[in-house]
C-alpha cells in the first residue's frame, strides 16, 4: 500500500448569515445530501464518519470511509482531523478546517482547507495519476458542495 494525498484549499461568499451557514455546516443529516458523493454521515458526538460513493482509479474502485474528529468554535472555525476508532484501520482520511467570517456585503465569507489521503495497492509511480483522479473528484465535489449549500440555504431562508 502507498499513500496518495492531495490538498485543497477554496473560498466563497454566499448570500446568508454566518449563523445560518453554520447551521448547515454542523449538522450531518443537513450537510450529507448537499456534498456530491457522500453517501451518509454517522455522528456519534464529534467523532463524524464520512461514506462516499465510489470512485474509479487505474483500475480499481475506491469506496473511501473515515472517522473524523470534528472540534467546533461555533460560527467561527470547524477543525478536523482523521481518527480512526481505536483497533481500526482506514485507508482514507482527511484533515482541515473550513472558517467563517462576516463579509463586507452582509453575506458569510467561507474558506475551506482539506487534505485528503487514500493508501492503495499502487506503485508510488503511479501518484501524478492518482493524484490528478483525487483533484478531479475533489473539485467536482467542491463545485457541487457550493451550489447544494447556496440551494439548501436558499429553501431554509424561503422557508422562514
Amino acid at each position: 500500500m502507498n499513500r496518495f494525498s492531495v490538498t485543497v484549499e477554496s473560498e466563497d461568499v454566499v448570500a446568508a448569515s454566518r449563523s445560518d451557514v453554520w447551521d448547515v455546516l454542523t449538522d450531518p443529516d443537513r450537510l450529507a445530501p448537499i456534498v456530491p458523493r457522500l453517501d451518509r454521515i454517522e455522528a456519534d458526538g464529534d467523532d463524524w464518519r464520512w461514506i462516499l460513493l465510489g470512485f474509479h482509479v487505474l483500475g480499481l474502485t475506491v469506496e473511501p470511509s473515515f472517522t473524523e474528529r470534528m472540534t467546533f468554535t461555533p460560527e467561527t472555525r470547524i477543525r478536523f482531523e482523521h481518527a480512526p476508532r481505536p483497533g481500526t484501520r482506514e485507508n482514507a482520511g482527511a484533515s482541515g478546517e473550513y472558517r467563517l467570517s462576516d463579509s463586507d456585503d452582509g453575506g458569510t465569507h467561507v474558506w475551506i482547507r482539506i487534505q485528503l489521503h487514500v493508501d492503495l495497492p499502487l506503485p508510488q509511480m503511479a501518484g501524478g495519476a492518482v493524484r490528478a483522479v483525487m483533484r478531479r473528484e475533489v473539485d467536482r465535489m467542491g463545485d457541487g458542495f457550493a451550489e447544494g449549500l447556496r440551494r439548501e440555504l436558499a429553501r431554509t431562508s424561503a422557508a422562514a
